[in-house]
């Protein structure tokens, strides 16, 4: 197995920013908000009296190596379910910036205060509070002011390995926008190495525009080597309508998690650890496209009940297994591929068999079922 990487992955470098807003007042928002940041944003710096050359570098790109020019910066805001917000609470943003260079990033975090005097914060009382870098030594957030303000490079990304040994899930944190003009349906495939090919290309983009010294060649002909992965279990769900912006292009995109069988791969791992904080799809921009792999094993997937008498039920996209009035056995849907059952007078609820037909997630029993 090979531990070596092209340069567009080991010279890779990005940003991670926390930037915090508070609530001026009791607030509710009544519509679907997790993008409305990213515009203000765009808005903000197009208007900033000092920092208006961060729109035409880090937000919208006006030069790079390649005809479509991607944007260097991603905004993702935390808990966009939430509609209600109580006075002084903070709505946290996590911001990454493709970047080497220092200077930017410096610049950047002095705009923070002007953000919130556009749109979505100006209309529901948010305040700039304050901000705090990633420091990839400790892994952990630091005060801006306070920090050295370093990158993350191929020694971070290298410490957040999977190291998979023969099973993996790709958890889909974020709506992930496969095409600009269509949405993925149930009837589609995510297929392993088409999702890696995509992450590559999005790595390659991103550093030979700007990442790259000007006399290095673009890498693009390293292709993806064919893994046959297998895929496990599907648990990934569809937007059942597209969300336009100005008649051109869809915000919708798939959530949930998708399990395969594929032979460890440590490019592929290095890739999938990078996706986790650049992103991976279309309209990255707002924050779409967060990933994040975890290593399976034969043993983690499956829910054996070994119990009689016992009663298999969900709650809260948890699969749970009580016998008598104690919960015996609770594990995450998205962990399960394979339910078995050794013991007689076992329950199976009639909502786990429909969704268990649906997911594809086998019952196997060596006893007749309740």
């Amino acid at each position: 197995m090979s531990k070596s990487l092209p340069s567009y992955l080991k010279n890779f470098t990005c940003y991670l920013l926390r930037v915090q807003f508070a609530a001026q007042k009791d607030v509710e928002i009544k519509e679907k908000w997790w993008y409305l940041p990213s515009y203000a944003l765009g808005d903000a710096l197009m208007n900033s009296k000092n920092y208006q050359h961060l729109y035409d570098t880090l937000f919208k790109p006006t030069q790079g190596r390649f005809k479509n020019v991607p944007s260097r910066i991603i905004v993702r805001a935390d808990s966009t379910r939430r509609s209600k917000f109580v006075k002084k609470e903070i709505l946290n943003l996590y911001i990454t910036i493709v970047s080497n260079n220092k200077q930017e990033i410096t610049d950047f975090i002095d705009f923070l205060p002007e953000w919130a005097d556009f749109h979505f914060f100006k209309k529901y009382s948010f305040r700039f509070h304050s901000s705090y870098v990633l420091n990839p030594l400790s892994n952990e957030f630091e005060p801006s002011r306070q920090s050295n303000i370093e990158p993350l490079d191929y020694k971070f990304f290298n410490k957040h390995l999977v190291k998979w040994k023969d099973a993996l899930e790709i958890r889909f944190l974020t709506p992930t926008t496969y095409y600009k003009d269509r949405i993925l349906s149930p009837t589609d495939e995510v297929f392993y190495d088409d999702l890696i090919k995509r992450i590559q290309n999005r790595a390659l983009n991103l550093y030979f525009s700007f990442l790259a010294p000007s006399e290095e060649i673009d890498e693009s002909s390293n292709f993806i080597v064919e893994t046959n992965a297998v895929t496990l279990l599907n648990g990934l769900s569809f937007p059942r309508q597209m969300i336009i912006k100005k008649q051109k292009y869809t915000l919708s995109g798939i959530k949930g998690f998708i399990r395969y069988s594929v032979p460890y791969s440590y490019k592929d791992d290095y890739l999938l650890a990078l996706a986790h904080y650049i992103h991976v799809g279309s309209n990255t921009k707002i924050g779409n496209g967060q990933i994040e792999a975890i290593a399976l094993s034969e043993q983690e997937s499956e829910l054996v009940v070994t119990l009689p008498g016992s009663f298999i039920g969900v709650s809260k996209d948890t699969f749970r297994v009580k016998n008598g009035n104690k919960i015996v056995i609770s594990r995450p849907i998205s962990t399960i591929s394979q339910i078995t059952i050794l013991a007689p007078n076992v329950t199976v609820s009639s909502y786990v068999t429909r969704y268990c037909a649906k997911k594809n997630i086998r019952i196997v029993c060596s006893y007749t079922l309740n």
